[in-house]
């Protein structure tokens, strides 16, 4: 199934930066190169500095989030 399923998540809820906009898909390239399309022509592009934020953010361990409760 791998080279069938495609995730889409996004970084607003889960790291509390609602508004923010930035979100990620996995998928095969095949896969992500026509969502890319799409995409293009859907939506407009988040801001480079929250998207090295939200990689910084997914980047943090397990715990840190945990801790936050």
């Amino acid at each position: 199934m791998e080279e069938l399923t495609i995730t889409i998540n996004g970084l607003s809820k889960t790291y509390s930066v609602t508004g923010w906009r930035v979100g990620y898909i996995l998928a095969t390239p095949e896969l992500t190169g026509a969502i890319r399309k799409v995409h293009d022509f859907l939506t407009v592009g988040a801001p480079a500095p929250l998207q090295r934020a939200g990689v910084a953010a997914m980047q943090l361990p397990q715990s840190y989030y945990e801790d936050q409760q």
